[in-house]
């Protein structure tokens, strides 16, 4: 039995279809079919049914699917770890970490860490602050990276960093050193505020500003990259890590306003783990 044919048959059987499958493969429509024949002939049974123009998985090929996917998975690891081990990787280390970190820190954190530990090979898996701390539990994950504190009295934790939020708006066109500053009241009363973009501090945010502000406008947008966005656009205002817009206020996208009213919350970075091995002592030690 051949690797070959069964990447065939999986390939084909994911999208029902021999034509999408020799695209996909590069190979030929005709090799597809004699991948899936060849592979047949030595099962003993058949694979797919015709209905019209489309090809089904028969009872016999849906039973198969999943062993030939492990056979295919199995083999493809092998590979990825032979290669990492001929690169000098001997180590992996999985960091689950917030989009909204992912864009703004991991970066410089990932480029350090990487040049002083070559032989550490860093899977990076994206979630949602919410989603971190169970990646954690079931093992899928050695360090997690984010915006919430640990629920769990069986995860460690350390804070990270602290920073301030800032009262973000579209510039306005004008020149900063001749323009009066924004005032936050009118730009608070006059604007869309884009909520629930950060997972730590918007419930009591919230509170606070409509105590001072009962009429405010608010919509959610859960994402911290669309929030910037549509700030730049003119569509509205928001309050952001100061990390998070540090570059489009460099470059003069977004302008910060000072809200002298109340005091603002901070935004905190938490570093969570469960478990520690070498690989995780050694990031522990560099952070």
């Amino acid at each position: 039995m051949k690797l070959e044919w069964l990447q065939t048959f999986a390939t084909a059987a994911a999208h029902e279809s021999f034509r999408q499958a020799a695209e996909i493969l590069f190979i030929s429509q005709p090799a597809v079919t004699i991948h899936i024949k060849n592979l047949e002939k030595q099962l003993g049974f058949n694979l797919f049914t015709t209905q019209g123009r489309r090809v089904l998985l028969s009872e016999e090929g849906r039973r198969f699917l999943p062993h030939a996917q492990a056979v295919l998975k199995s083999y493809h690891s092998g590979l990825k770890d032979m290669e990492q081990w001929r690169q000098g990787k001997t180590r992996t280390l999985t960091i689950v970490i917030s989009p909204l970190l992912a864009a703004s820190v991991l970066p410089r954190i990932i480029r350090i860490f990487t040049k002083a530990h070559p032989h550490i090979d860093v899977v990076i898996d994206v979630q949602e602050s919410v989603f971190i701390e169970r990646r954690l539990h079931d093992g899928s994950a050695d360090i997690g990276l984010s915006l919430l504190p640990a629920s769990g009295s069986n995860i460690h934790q350390k804070l990270l960093h602290q920073e301030p939020v800032l009262l973000v708006a579209p510039h306005d066109g004008g020149d900063a050193e001749t323009m009066p500053p924004l005032d936050a009241t009118t730009v608070l009363t006059e604007n869309v505020v884009f909520t629930y973009n950060h997972p730590g501090y918007w419930d009591s945010l919230l509170q606070m500003l409509h105590t001072r502000f009962p009429r405010l406008q608010t919509m959610t947008v859960s994402q911290s990259h669309v929030t910037k966005r549509f700030i730049e656009e003119g569509l509205g205002v928001s309050f952001l890590p100061r990390s998070a817009v540090r570059r489009e206020l460099m470059e003069g996208r977004v302008l910060h306003v000072n809200v002298p009213e109340f005091d603002l919350p901070q935004a905190s970075t938490y570093l969570l783990y469960k478990y520690t091995s070498e690989e995780v002592f050694q990031f522990l030690s560099y952070v």
